[in-house]
Parts: C-alpha cells; structure tokens; sequence
C-alpha cells in the first residue's frame, strides 16, 4: 500500500494546452477588446489612458471624479484575521471610520470584508464572528488516509451545518435580525 502511495507522487498529469504558445499574444476574448495582456508589460490601452485628457477621463470614468474614494484592501492571516475585525470595531470606537467605496480581501480578510463593507452596525456580527467560534467549531480535521481519499485535509461539514441550522451569525441574518440588502 505504501509503495502505491509512494508511486503516484511519480506519476504526472496528461499534458494539457488550452491555447498553444504560439497563439497566446494574438488571441481575444470575444466582445471584451484587450483583455488579455502579459502582467509584466503595460496593456496596449495604457498609453490612450495615460494620454487621454482629463475631461475625457471625467466623462469616461464620472465616479472616480465626482465623489471622493475610499479603499481598504484585508489581508488573510487564519486565525489571525481576528486583527482585521478588531481593528474594524476599534475604528469604528474612534469615530474615523469611513463608508468604503470598495473593499477587498485574501482567505480570511475575504471573509472580513462583506462586513467592513456593509458598515459599522455590522461590527457586533463582525466580533461574533472572531470571538464566539473556533477552528473545532467550524470543521472537522480528516486523518492522512481521509484526506488522501477526500478533497481536503478537514471537513466544512460543522460550518454547513450550522449555516443550516441558522445558528449564530446565520440565525441573525436569516431571521432579520440584521439586514441585508444588495
């Protein structure tokens, strides 16, 4: 059994190319011009933007203009997201905290940021989130031969669970006890 374990580790996945090399500079998205470009070099677009006057971008792009912008990018961090949530109370605490204009986040920042964007009377749900539950909570770890057979090394089945049950955040939210809307 070890042996087979070990033997797949050797074994590759069949070759796949979706689009050939040498079609990669030339091929569009059908009905979206210049969506695909290298990351290392401008899109072909910069210099018509970056040269375009700025009536022209005012009437192009009226939001960035006629209204001030306000981002927060979150960072993930596991558990240790906790940070962002508390630092989102403690904003809110000062009195400081802007309404975003856009909010973005990795892993457990993804998680903060509906919330950071939704506003501050969403900071209670925002602490509940990071204080009342745990990992143990949230999933069920898989041992090695569970996760070889499976998709992941731990089970979201408490999560789905709870979420179903309408327990805690999921219960607020669901029984109107906060609002959604969007």
């Amino acid at each position: 059994m070890l042996l087979v374990l070990l033997m797949q580790g050797c074994a590759g996945t069949p070759p796949r190319n979706a689009l050939p090399q040498k079609l990669s500079d030339t091929t569009q998205i059908p009905g979206i011009p210049n969506a695909r470009y290298w990351g290392d070099e401008a899109p072909p677009f910069a210099d018509k933007v970056m040269n375009a006057s700025s009536e022209r971008l005012r009437q192009r792009f009226p939001a960035l203009y006629d209204s001030e912008i306000t981002l927060l990018a979150i960072s993930g961090g596991g558990d240790n997201g906790a940070f962002g949530a508390g630092l989102l109370n403690g904003w809110t605490a000062a009195g400081t905290r802007p309404e975003f204009s856009m909010v973005t986040g990795v892993s457990t920042g993804a998680l903060t940021a509906p919330f950071a964007y939704l506003g501050s009377e969403y900071d209670a749900l925002l602490k509940e989130m990071f204080t009342t539950y745990s990992t143990k909570d949230l999933i069920t770890p898989r041992g090695m031969m569970n996760t070889i057979k499976n998709d992941a090394a731990a089970d979201t089945a408490p999560l789905r669970a709870m979420l179903e049950e309408g327990k805690g955040i999921a219960a607020d939210l669901k029984l109107g006890k906060t609002q959604v809307s969007g």
